[in-house]
């Protein structure tokens, strides 16, 4: 009876013992497969990632529903146009994409940059001073031509420090900032500037004769050269695994230098009496130093990892 007994206890124990085991291992997996989600949604050492501004995209569909800008300058996608640099606060292209390389789970090397090229030209009919003379009544007409050139570009490098294990992370980092901005405007005459004739006919888009009787042929409106750096703070939501939509804003102090602005002007002397061309200094040179809050790049912004 007695060693019955003891079988009984024995084999009771053992499962005990199994059960106990079982236990700890499901908590070992259950623990695992949490670990191993959250390792699905965040980046990793060794990750790559690359984003994209989305705040156009939302501008243009927050104007196409409210109807602001009727005459289709806000509401299509030719609004999502403009400067490279915003020279009233900070350089920031309209666009910009941002890259990152993660040296550890939570810090990343990152860049972000953006440029653009934007070159106009517009066009006018204009009365022929030429063929007005030798038939009043005739109606053809010359074209003239205004062409506007605007480069630019911007760039932001530095560091993200990470801070978070769920699917929202707070995102710290420091970057520098460079950006360069340039601007020209060429007119092109359809009535040819001569001795017989010093006030020929044009179109409203050219500009003014000044005050001597010469006209403006090409405007230079000088180089702008930006540098600095800023201190961001912000936030990023992972809405699938690797995915994340952010914001963020930040801290800047940059100096903006400017080279000369020029024009080039042709008209009747009127000392030699003969057709010259003079070149106007309109301005020597901007400086600016500016400090503030603002955002650079990627004010809301889509990014994904791999």
């Amino acid at each position: 009876m007695k060693k019955n007994i003891a079988i009984i206890i024995c084999v009771l124990l053992s499962l005990a013992g199994v059960s106990a085991q079982n236990a700890t291992d499901s908590t070992h997996i259950a623990k695992g497969n949490k670990f191993h989600s959250a390792q699905h949604y965040l980046p990793q050492a060794g990750d790559f990632a690359i984003g994209v501004d989305v705040t156009p995209l939302v501008e243009l569909l927050g104007n196409t529903f409210n109807g602001y800008g009727t005459n289709g300058t806000k509401n299509t996608l030719g609004a999502l146009g403009g400067s490279v640099v915003n020279l009233d606060y900070a350089p920031k292209p309209d666009v910009s994409v941002m890259v990152k390389y993660f040296l550890k789970d939570n810090l990343a090397l990152r860049a972000n940059i953006g440029v653009k090229t934007h070159n106009l030209t517009q066009r006018a009919y204009v009365v022929s001073d030429v063929i007005s003379v030798i038939d009043p009544f005739s109606d053809e007409k010359l074209i003239d031509c205004a062409k506007s050139y605007n480069t630019g570009g911007s760039a932001a490098l530095g560091l993200e420090f990470r801070a978070g294990k769920n699917r929202i992370q707070g995102t710290f980092g420091g970057d520098l900032v460079f950006a360069y901005q340039t601007r020209q405007e060429e007119y092109n005459y359809a009535n040819t500037l001569s001795l017989l004739n010093s006030k020929p006919t044009m179109s409203s888009l050219m500009p003014a004769f000044d005050a001597s009787g010469y006209r403006t042929t090409n405007k230079n409106y000088g180089d702008m050269f930006y540098g600095g750096a800023m201190l961001n703070i912000g936030v990023e939501y992972f809405i699938l695994p690797k995915v994340a939509i952010g914001s963020e804003v930040n801290v800047m102090i940059y100096y903006r230098m400017g080279s000369t602005s020029y024009e080039t002007r042709e008209g009747l002397n009127p000392y030699t009496n003969n057709l010259d061309k003079r070149e106007i200094i309109n301005t020597p040179g901007d400086r600016e130093l500016v400090i503030g809050t603002g955002n650079f790049g990627s004010k809301l912004y889509l990014v994904l990892y791999f």
